[in-house]
């Protein structure tokens, strides 16, 4: 796996095998904290935080944009 990281404010989803009891899998990106990402994902009924690290997130499903 080619590492990446990942931008405040980009959307990752999370790997199958990462928190499984999760059923959402697209997160934004709230922050770092050393080699977690602190994600967050708003609802209707207000706004839940995960931290995972960054081999938690399917980098293959990651949009990052090219930019030149």
């Amino acid at each position: 796996m080619v590492s990446k990281s990942s931008i405040f404010g980009d959307t990752v989803k999370l790997r199958k095998d990462v928190l499984p009891h999760v059923t959402v899998r697209e997160w934004n990106v709230l922050g770092k904290n050393n080699d977690r990402v602190i994600l967050i994902r708003h609802t209707p009924k207000g706004r839940a935080v995960e931290v995972v690290r960054e081999n938690d997130i399917d980098w293959e499903k990651y949009p990052r944009k090219n930019i030149s």
